[in-house]
Order: structure tokens, then sequence, then C-alpha cells
């Protein structure tokens, strides 16, 4: 899997990711702070794992002063929350190339986007939901690695067995 993006990746992610959003979010794109979005502001930390959308940028110290983070050592491996969807990712991941995991942290991360710019509740269910939508759509290939929910529930019991976790 390869790891590098290139510096052009970048803009091209986040336009390809805030088109896909503005075909199932009609009439986002006449938000403003939507239409002003830019790659200035987003974090991209190469060694950081974690991403995180900030609704209030300038009140974290981790944000600097941005309104997303995108750790690129996460972006290695699709994996999914445990929701009530009709698939997931398995327990461990699936390994994708670095480039289509930043895509789908910035599906992930601009739905946050989304929910704060439309007053709606936080819901990492539509998040994992559009990250799904959008590898189906985009990347058919990884469809046939995905499981259901009781899987993926089966799975992390086993695994809490196995670590002996209660």
């Amino acid at each position: 899997m390869s790891k590098i993006i290139k510096e052009h990746q970048y803009e091209e992610g986040l336009q390809e990711s805030k088109r896909w959003l503005e075909k199932k979010y009609v009439g986002i794109s006449s938000f403003t702070e939507w239409k002003n979005f830019n790659l200035n502001d987003i974090h991209i930390s190469k060694n950081g794992k974690g991403s995180c959308f900030y609704q209030k940028p300038n009140e974290r110290v981790k944000s600097k002063g941005k309104r997303i983070r995108i750790g690129l050592r996460g972006c290695d491996l699709f994996s999914t929350y445990l929701r009530k969807l009709p698939y997931l990712s398995p327990i461990g991941g699936i390994p994708i190339p670095r480039y289509l995991g930043y895509r789908h942290s910035l599906i992930h991360e601009l739905t946050h986007f989304i929910q704060f710019l439309q007053k709606r509740t936080f819901s990492e269910v539509e998040t994992t939901k559009n990250e799904l939508e959008y590898l189906i759509e985009t990347e058919p290939f990884y469809e046939h690695q995905l499981i259901t929910y009781e899987e993926k529930k089966r799975q992390e019991l086993e695994y809490k067995q196995y670590r002996g976790v209660k």
C-alpha cells in the first residue's frame, strides 16, 4: 500500500470530497463558510494518527487554529465505528492506500462540518455511513472485505475474551 501523498493530491482530495458531499447534501454549497473552506483550514499531521473536527478551532491547542486535523498515519487503515449499519470494517480494519484513507478522513470530518453548519446533532452513524457509501462508490473493490454489524460485534467480543477484558 502506498504511503505517499503527492502535494497536489491534498487539494485534489479535498475538492473531490467536497464535491461528493455537495451531491449528497443539496444546498450545502450555499453556506459561505463551506464555500470558503480550503486546505488552509486543515492541519495535516504526517506523524499523527487521529483526525478531528473542531467547532471552535481557536479554543483548542491541538487544532492549531484549523477547523479539521488529519493524522496521516491513521489513514493507512479503513476502520469504522461499531454502529448498526448494513456493512462495517472488520475489527482489524482494512489496509488501504494512504491517499484513499486521507479522502475517507475528509469525508468523515467534513460530514461533521456539515452537521455543524446545519446546526444538527453530531452523529457518528451519519459520518460512518458516508464513509462506507464513498468507499463502495469510488473503490468497489473493497466491498467484499466489509462485514455485517453482527459479525463485527462477534469479533469484538471474541477479542475482549482473548484479551481477558470483561
